[in-house]
């Protein structure tokens, strides 16, 4: 068997069939952090490009493809610190994700979502994230504090105040839960964007709830206290 025909194979053992009618379409990962799907598995042992591969020919073919799997596939892309990203593969990423979403929207969920604009956030593209929260309140997926996060850090980094304010302000049932982590996104999108007064009353907001304020809140606000100073 040539190397070729090996990796069909491998590619061609990861399909399954469509389930039958009430059974339970997906299952979070097992114990021990071990792999729940055969694209897992493929992935694990062959890398991510195998594994968008085969998720690729699975579409083609019609085959169910469950969203935790698909989901720690395109954050394996971004994630992975030992390799550098390649716009190509990621983007590649992103429109196979769009298009299990297409294929089967019963299975998106807001993590998935999550995911997907969290990838689009750090490839600094702000129209393919649009588009993602425009087909998420398509499919009536309600939006957590973790969405949240991800959009003001978005608008953010691409120093659109006036953007960072709508989501925080329309998102108030977001806010609620919110945590440190979400809280820090919206500080240093405020520093980012030199709205300084804002960062300090959103910290003096946690303080009089008695919310968790860690370190790096500490120091987001000092250094947006230092570039108003060298500003001045």
């Amino acid at each position: 068997m040539t190397c070729r025909d090996q990796n069909r194979s491998e590619k061609s053992n990861c399909k399954m069939a469509p389930l039958p009618p009430g059974s339970s379409p997906s299952a979070p990962p097992g114990r021990n952090g071990a792999p729940s799907s055969p694209l897992e598995e493929l992935m694990r042992r062959k890398g991510i490009d195998e594994a968008w591969d085969a998720l690729e020919e699975m579409q083609r073919e019609g085959h169910f493809v469950d969203r935790f799997t698909v989901s720690r596939m395109l954050m394996k892309t971004v994630g992975d610190g030992r390799t550098r990203w390649t716009p190509a593969k990621v983007y590649r990423g992103i429109a196979l994700v769009e298009q299990f979403i297409q294929q089967q929207p019963e299975e998106a969920d807001e993590v998935l979502f999550n995911a997907l604009l969290d990838t689009c956030c750090r490839m600094k593209d702000i129209g393919r994230l649009e588009t993602s929260m425009k087909r998420m309140r398509e499919l009536k997926i309600y939006p957590s504090h973790v969405t949240l996060g991800i959009l003001v850090k978005a608008y953010g980094q691409g120093g659109d105040v006036s953007r960072v304010l709508k989501v925080w302000n329309e998102m108030a049932e977001q806010r609620r839960h919110a945590n440190a982590v979400t809280y820090g996104c919206m500080i240093d999108a405020c520093v980012k964007c030199g709205h300084l007064q804002k960062a300090v009353e959103i910290f003096q907001d946690m303080k009089a709830h008695k919310r968790h304020r860690n370190t790096i809140l500490y120091t987001m606000l000092i250094k947006g206290h230092g570039l108003e100073k060298n500003l001045s």
